[in-house]
């Protein structure tokens, strides 16, 4: 639900001045009151953003769900704004599994256990992509090539997003290529065939292990179960992955070289079907639900610690810009720790957090270094250290555990 009382918002030259100046002398805003008596969640004014972010959030369409679980986006048509479907096209795979899942309810996505996103790429090079997807429209990745056997809710390219059937005959842009069951309901991904505890055990599932770290750090109270990437190393809950995350294939490949890094476009039409589900879905918080498939199955390379990275930012700061306050406490919300962390240093974590877990998993520091003055980290989710924001970095985890 958007707040109907405006949002706290600061100036350009004021958020640069406090993200690069101590915090114990700068005037912090006062968060507003609702009509509610509910605290609002702070934000900020796009334009107040660095260009190349103002940038993305402009190419960036206005997404929501249909009942029956179909995308849609906003167009303006004859001056007036409406929400209208992306264009679909079924995977072999996903026809198959709504069958079986008639009749086999396993295949159907969770109900009881929060449900994540997650970001693959196709893996096509230009010559590659040149010889399986000659016209690199939607309907060749999804219905040709090597592609129609694959399990993805979703796939994006650089194109400019366009609604309806139509739009799967021009340059792949958005395009939705699994049904849900007649309940709105997914049935079965495969990200990962099978989920190796021992990996976890003897050190080697890094993500897992610095995420746990971070969690501990952070002062949640259940650090082993606080994300789906956490559950999944769990007795009980290993061999859930496949029902419990939606997929996001980006068209592309090795995208940690820079050459070869998505287009603000091509990030745009990432970063709306992404806010899409993580409203529809309720994901919280994004900043560890929504993960890369090389986190989840180890050994891939995709789409690459930057992009996981990069994505994260983008959520972070759409939803500060969004004046939405359902969607800044699915993304924030968690950094709370259930109310004894301020709205200010919720967010402070939120940036934080995803910025330790890069350094975390990611080597050697120049790589770190140049990705993080790639996204523009200081001046921008730098915010995060004052301003809007109070320094709240990590919290004392024996101070806050609530067990």
């Amino acid at each position: 639900m958007t707040c109907d009382r405006p949002l706290i918002r600061i100036s350009r030259r004021d958020f640069l001045k406090l993200a690069m100046a101590g915090a114990a002398s700068l005037f912090l805003p006062k968060i507003e009151i609702r009509a509610d008596g509910l605290e609002s969640w702070p934000g900020l004014n796009v334009e107040d953003l660095p260009p190349y972010y103002q940038n993305i959030l402009s190419l960036t369409p206005k997404t929501d769900f249909s009942a029956s679980g179909i995308l849609r986006m906003g167009v303006a048509e004859n001056g007036v704004n409406a929400m209208r479907e992306v264009p679909v096209s079924q995977t072999k795979f996903n026809k198959k599994f709504l069958e079986i899942a008639k009749h086999s309810p396993n295949w159907r996505f969770v109900t009881d256990q929060p449900i994540g996103l997650a970001w693959h790429w196709f893996g096509d090079g230009p010559e590659f992509a040149s010889t399986w997807y000659p016209n690199g429209t939607a309907r060749d990745y999804i219905e040709r090539g090597l592609c129609g056997d694959r399990s993805v809710q979703f796939i994006v390219g650089d194109g400019v997003p366009k609604p309806g059937q139509g739009a799967l005959d021009e340059k792949l842009a958005i395009a939705q290529a699994e049904l849900p069951d007649e309940n709105g309901n997914w049935v079965t991904s495969a990200h990962i065939i099978e989920v190796d505890r021992s990996l976890y055990e003897n050190g080697t599932q890094y993500f897992a292990n610095a995420s746990y770290s971070l969690f501990r750090d952070y002062g949640f109270a259940n650090p082993t179960r606080t994300s789906i990437l956490q559950r999944l190393y769990q007795p009980g809950y290993n061999k859930r992955p496949n029902v419990q995350l939606v997929g996001i294939e980006i068209q592309g490949l090795l995208f940690e070289d820079p050459a070869y890094f998505p287009s603000p476009q091509k990030l745009a039409n990432v970063l709306a079907v992404s806010m899409a589900l993580i409203k529809r879905h309720k994901i919280s918080s994004p900043g560890f639900n929504a993960n890369g498939h090389e986190e989840l199955d180890f050994g891939k390379g995709d789409p690459g610690k930057n992009m996981i990275l990069g994505m994260k930012i983008l959520i972070g700061i759409s939803a500060l810009v969004s004046e939405d306050q359902e969607l800044m406490n699915l993304v924030f919300g968690p950094f709370t720790l259930d109310g004894k962390i301020t709205k200010e240093g919720a967010i402070a974590g939120y940036f934080n957090f995803i910025k330790d877990y890069f350094c975390r998993t990611t080597g050697p520091k120049s790589f770190v270094d140049y990705w993080l003055n790639y996204f523009h980290f200081d001046a921008t989710p730098g915010i995060i250290n004052s301003g809007i924001v109070s320094p709240q970095r990590p919290v004392n985890y024996s101070a806050h555990n609530s067990e």
